[in-house]
This record gives C-alpha cells, structure tokens and sequence, in this order.
C-alpha cells in the first residue's frame, strides 16, 4: 500500500506492508515548476509512472487536504497541489493501480484517531519510529493514509 500527501507541487510517499512502514527507493516526487509551462504537465507524469513501476505497489491512497472554514487559500496556493493530485490518479489509472482517495475524517474514523488536533500530531499513536526522510514534512501523514487504507 502506497500512502501518498502533497504539500504544494511536492508529492509525499509512504510504503506500508502489513501495518509497518517500510524503507523505499522513492520518498517524495518534486516537479520543476507544474505552473510554468505545460510540458512540464507531460513530464512530471512521466516521472510519476516511473516512480510507480520502481515502487509497484498494489493500491494508492491519496490523503485529500483540510476542508473546513480556516483554510482557504487562493487559486495560486491551492492550483499546484490539485495538479499534483490529478497527475497521480492520472498516472495510477495507466499503471492499473488502484487509488483511493480519502478524506482526512476517514483516515481518522479508520484509525481510531481523535478528531482535534492536526493529524499530524496523532502519528506517535500509530507508529512508533520515523522512516526515511522528509518524514516530518507529510510523510508521516502519507504513511497514515496508507495505514487507513490497509484497515478498509
């Protein structure tokens, strides 16, 4: 199971099997700049199906962001992470992957997490040592999404 957040145009990944987080080739996917130019649409892509082929998971959750009152944010902020979110499910659905897609409050329900609090801060309740890096900059939160999809 391949736990996947984006923060910005950055794609954070986490591999989870039988409930443990495990060690990957590939931790995050950062294109140059998905605003710029649309070529770029094309061969970020491209990067995400090769990362896809090396990690070759059986299914993808991709955690979706907060919804609620407090956080938004303008076309601007917002527009990268959406492009980095459609270039995912595009790029499962040519690599036959299933994804998900799962909102914070499932991810909770599943977990048996509290519903206060950043999510983030719940990650100490269900696992225990940090893998890899940039585990602190969503990771940690990738790697729950992909523990609430092996809990489905």
């Amino acid at each position: 199971m391949l736990g996947v957040t984006c923060s910005g145009s950055t794609a954070l990944l986490t591999a989870v099997e039988a409930g443990q987080v495990m060690e990957a080739p590939i931790y995050r996917i950062q294109p140059a700049n998905l605003s710029e130019a649309s070529a770029e649409l094309e061969a970020t892509l491209d990067e995400i199906g090769r990362a896809l082929t090396q990690l070759r998971p059986d299914s993808i959750v991709l955690l979706l962001p907060e919804q609620s009152p407090q956080h938004k944010h303008a076309y601007s902020q917002i527009a990268p992470r959406v492009t980095m979110e459609t270039l995912l499910r595009l790029a499962a659905v040519r690599a036959a992957v299933p994804i998900e897609l799962m909102s914070r409050p499932t991810l909770r329900s599943r977990l048996e997490l509290p519903a206060k609090g950043d999510l983030a801060s719940h990650t100490a309740l269900r696992i225990t040592e940090p893998v890899g890096p940039y585990w602190n900059a969503g990771r940690n939160v990738a790697a729950l999404a992909a523990l609430a999809g092996e809990a489905a």
